[in-house]
């Protein structure tokens, strides 16, 4: 096994710096991490009332992208998922399944985000299923 500090090590080593692999790994890390800043910045351009669509426009993000990071914020502030599916023009039914993800992704469980939403449990099971069952037909 490997340590973290012989990794680092091997980093600091110039073929392996200079090698295509390196360079890609690092670029794509470095994309991911300002995806995940704007994505962190949504609650707080929330909680200064601005709208999502313009939340979307200041951080160079989609408007389902903003939503999906939003909802654990105003979930927090609104508890309502019917409000959010009227305010959003989107079925109640999408918003759930919205939320679940969000909330899984924070690290929730199942059953916690039944009580959180006001769902049962084994409609969250089942959607968390749907969910995975379609993300592992897209890999």
């Amino acid at each position: 096994n490997v340590d973290r500090a012989e990794i680092e090590a091997m980093i600091m080593i110039p073929e392996i710096r200079q090698s295509r692999f390196y360079q890609v790994v690092k670029e794509k890390g470095i994309e991911e991490g300002i995806e995940k800043g704007r994505i962190s910045a949504v609650s707080a351009l929330l909680k200064s009332d601005l709208a999502l669509d313009n939340v979307a426009e200041l951080l160079d993000l989609d408007l389902l992208t903003v939503r999906r990071a939003a909802i654990p914020y105003l979930l927090e502030h609104e508890n309502q998922l019917d409000r959010l599916a009227e305010r959003w023009e989107l079925p109640l039914a999408e918003i759930e399944k919205m939320a679940i993800a969000s909330l899984t992704i924070l690290g929730k469980t199942p059953e916690d985000i039944a009580t959180q939403l006001g769902i049962d449990p084994t409609a969250v099971q089942s959607i968390l299923d749907n969910l995975n069952h379609k993300a592992a037909a897209t890999e």
